[in-house]
């Protein structure tokens, strides 16, 4: 999925409420740091740790175009922080949420799989 988004050249960011010393660190070991342009994280002070606050921060220094952006999560805190800064959230269901939570919160769809994501960039 991952390669079929590289090659369709979209760009893709991580937005995590995670501290992104972390979420860097995670990103490394997977070898996924390829695939991003970005690793966005919370600040260890709590700086960026709501999704609201994380998104709008990416779309600024990014210079990015909401209408042109989508939030890809598996909570509601995702979807919610996509809603509050003008984006399309989409939900996913191999993470932690369920198709409840992430419908309540908004999320435009639910995807079952991550291959399912490639329709939905297009």
């Amino acid at each position: 999925m991952l390669d079929a988004l590289q090659e369709q050249r979209h760009t893709l960011y991580v937005a995590t409420s995670k501290p992104a010393v972390f979420a860097n660190r995670i990103v490394d070991y997977f070898g996924l740091r390829g695939y991003f342009e970005h690793v966005y994280g919370s600040g260890l002070d709590g700086a960026l740790g709501d999704k609201k606050s994380l998104i709008s921060h990416i779309l600024t220094c990014e210079q990015i175009d909401p209408d042109e952006t989508i939030m890809v999560g598996d909570r509601e805190y995702d979807m919610a922080g996509a809603r509050e800064n003008g984006i399309r959230g989409v939900g996913v269901l191999w993470g932690y949420g369920s198709r409840e939570e992430l419908e309540a919160s908004g999320a435009s769809a639910c995807l079952c799989s991550p291959g399912s994501l490639i329709s939905v960039f297009k």
